[in-house]
Formats: structure tokens, C-alpha cells, sequence
């Protein structure tokens, strides 16, 4: 009986120990800044053997702007990437399926009576994964964009794709 009960909880275990294997972890810490009244939010993530960093600095109004990394493990030590090699081969299918939402979001903004005269001089142009802010969050990962918008317009400056694990694993590089 006690060699099936075994049996049992290994067979059990495995998916759960896979599962634990395919996680993203992140944290978010704040900073205290010398002479800001806003501190910074710094939020790393991890999955598998890939780590993205994002630090955000808060202007003098308390709006954060965010710069981000990407970022390998290697010899044990992480080293940072270009955001095009977090994914495989299939990498284009993905940036097309990216570029055609941020184009939906940017088709909004600009064709709405409330907006679009922060789009008057302005064209839609395709991004590569360079041009994108990447970051994982706790169920997959995040794709940033600024259109380049002025201060006026901040609130549709952009947008963020977000992108379930179990949608964007079949993109993802395995090593």
C-alpha cells in the first residue's frame, strides 16, 4: 500500500512540479529618491532563464515613465538582451500579430472626436521588438508603445499588448 501511495504522489507531483517550472515571479520594490517626493518603482520578473527589469521615475507632477531590460541568464550571471532574442524563429508571425493591435488601438484614438487632433501630422508605422518596451508580468508578458505624442495628448500616447504565457510560449526561446 505505502509503495502505490508513492507512486501516487510522484505521478501527482510531476505536473505540478512542471508547472512551477513555467512560471514568471516578479516583485516590485520602491526606492526612496534624494529630493523627489515620488520614489521609484523598480519591478523585476522572472521566467525560466529570462528576467525583465522596469524602473519607473516619476516627472514633476507624480506621472511615471519607465524604461526597461531584458535581460539572460548565462554562466550565472544575467546579461541583457535585445528584446528580439526572448523569441524563436516564429518571431515575425508574433510582431505582426502585435503590430495589427497596436494599429487597432491607434485607429481608435485617431479616428475619435476627443483625440484625434493629437494624431494631426501623425502615421501609423509597423514596430520591430526593438521599438517595443517588453515586460513580463504575473501571467505573461507586456508590450509598450509611445506613439511620440506631446505632453497635451499623454493619456492616448501609446499602448500596452498583453499577452497570456500559454499564447506567447509557442514565440519563446527555450535556452
Amino acid at each position: 500500500m505505502k509503495k502505490i501511495l508513492l507512486t501516487f504522489i510522484a505521478i501527482i507531483s510531476l505536473p505540478i512540479t512542471q508547472l512551477a517550472q513555467n512560471q514568471i515571479i516578479c516583485s516590485e520594490k520602491e526606492q526612496i529618491i534624494k529630493d523627489s517626493p515620488d520614489p521609484r518603482i523598480i519591478k523585476s520578473c522572472t521566467f525560466e532563464n529570462f528576467k525583465s527589469v522596469s524602473k519607473g521615475d516619476a516627472d514633476y507632477k507624480g506621472r511615471y515613465s519607465y524604461s526597461y531590460k531584458l535581460l539572460k541568464l548565462i554562466n550565472n550571471r544575467y546579461v541583457e538582451i535585445k528584446n528580439s532574442e526572448l523569441f524563436n524563429e516564429n518571431k515575425k508571425e508574433l510582431l505582426a500579430i502585435i503590430n495589427q493591435k497596436i494599429k487597432e488601438t491607434y485607429d481608435e484614438y485617431s479616428n475619435n472626436s476627443e483625440t484625434k487632433d493629437c494624431f494631426d501630422g501623425f502615421t501609423f508605422t509597423e514596430v520591430s521588438f526593438d521599438d517595443l518596451r517588453i515586460s513580463f508580468n504575473d501571467t505573461g508578458i507586456d508590450f509598450s508603445i509611445s506613439f511620440g505624442l506631446s505632453g497635451a495628448c499623454l493619456s492616448v500616447d501609446g499602448t500596452i499588448i498583453s499577452i497570456e504565457l500559454a499564447e506567447i510560449k509557442v514565440y519563446l526561446n527555450k535556452n
